[in-house]
């Protein structure tokens, strides 16, 4: 399955961003990583570029996936996670991104992780590609 992770700002202090799967397309999972840092590893969010996922049932408390082979970096997975300062380079999951005293909150990360990883059962192979896609501009002036 493929799925897709679509980043619609780089941001000074977060990426935002949402997941699309290819095997539900209504299916919309908010995704909130670190900040672009030149890929360092624990405070910046991985390139942009296609990877595979690998199960990953040793590593945290609840089963997940491992993004692979990005170029320096190891142990990315999707995360629940529901601030910034619980992240060091994983993807978190979740419904809803929003902005409390200029903060990132993530919110119902339990339910999009279950969800995405419900998505996923029932075997692989699984490839996420992650890419920027600018948000969509509409001047309301060319409708009136």
């Amino acid at each position: 399955m493929h799925i897709f992770l679509f980043r619609y700002g780089y941001l000074p202090t977060y990426t935002p961003g949402w997941l699309s799967i290819s095997a539900t397309p209504t299916s919309m999972i908010q995704t909130l990583e670190l900040p672009w840092r030149d890929n360092k590893p624990g405070i910046s969010c991985i390139p942009e570029g296609s990877y595979n996922l690998k199960q990953d049932h040793l590593s945290v408390p609840t089963p997940t996936y491992r993004v692979t082979h990005v170029p320096g970096r190891s142990g990315i997975r999707f995360d629940i996670a529901n601030r910034l300062t619980e992240l060091r380079g994983c993807i978190a999951v979740g419904t809803d991104l929003i902005t409390l005293w200029n903060t990132p909150w993530m919110m119902w990360s339990r339910a999009a992780h279950h969800a995405l990883m419900s998505a996923l059962a029932g075997g692989g192979p699984h490839t996420l590609t992650v890419t920027y896609h600018r948000p969509i501009n509409i001047n309301k002036s060319a409708y009136t």
